[in-house]
């Protein structure tokens, strides 16, 4: 989009390496957590969870059926539960995703926003936020970063945008996906869908986990408008969206 800016989002490499070095602490305590949600109640906990994939349009704006499983997003201390909302000041940085894995699998991930630039007029969602192929032992860090991770910043008056996490088993293993472009900028992220990259790629029977967590405009945050890429849907004369997959 001609509109979009074109600034860098990264944080100090300081506060991104303790980042993935607490990702992947989690990813090796895997197992235990695995028994905590095998306990009484828990199982209940995640069902009702997931009943917000229904009550806030999830089901079926992007995805036909709830996810079977509920996918662990954290973002600092806070665990994504569906649904929740957050400041777009604690989603500037990538989350710790961590789920379990089949030997030898691999897995994508995407994040995507059906919101774009409003849920009332969502001419340009969906907006990609992430997309993260070929991810090995359920380490995201490990995976190939096909759209590089961009935070949540909803423009001004268009209310609460979902943001949603979906993770998918590739069934044939490590793959090439054919003709995906990479994406760094704001650039190439608008028009994308779920049901159409996933049903190109193979992957549209194999969903395995989801959350979602919802944010809108937050004045405190605005200056970093220009740092996400969005506009000001006010005072912008969005260009036609492009079509993608």
């Amino acid at each position: 989009m001609a509109h979009i800016a074109h600034v860098s989002h990264a944080v100090s490499e300081r506060k991104l390496a303790k980042s993935l070095e607490f990702c992947r602490h989690r990813v090796l305590l895997i197992t235990i957590a695995s028994i905590v949600f095998s306990l009484p109640g828990a199982s209940a906990l995640q069902t009702f969870g997931l009943i917000n994939f229904k009550k806030d349009g999830v089901v079926p704006d992007v995805i036909d059926a709830v996810p079977p499983k509920l996918l662990r997003v954290r973002y600092g201390t806070i665990d994504v539960q569906p649904g929740i909302i957050l400041s777009t000041a604690l989603v500037r940085n990538p989350p710790c995703v961590t789920f379990n894995t089949e030997p030898g699998a691999y897995y994508t991930l995407i994040m995507h926003d059906p919101d774009a630039p409003s849920r009332e007029n969502s001419v340009f969602g969906e907006f990609q936020h992430w997309l993260v192929t070929n991810i090995p032992w359920g380490d995201v860090t490990k995976g190939i970063e096909a759209t590089r991770y961009m935070s949540s910043e909803p423009p001004q008056n268009t209310g609460l945008h979902r943001y949603i996490f979906l993770l998918y088993k590739q069934p044939y293993g490590k793959m090439i996906f054919r003709g995906l472009p990479k994406v760094t900028d704001g650039e190439g992220r608008m028009n994308h869908s779920v049901r159409r990259f996933t049903k190109l790629y193979g992957l549209d029977r194999h969903l395995v986990a989801g959350t979602f967590f919802r944010a809108k405009y937050d004045d405190k945050m605005a200056t970093s408008e220009q740092v996400v890429g969005w506009m000001n849907p006010s005072k912008t004369n969005w260009i036609s969206p492009r079509k993608t997959w």
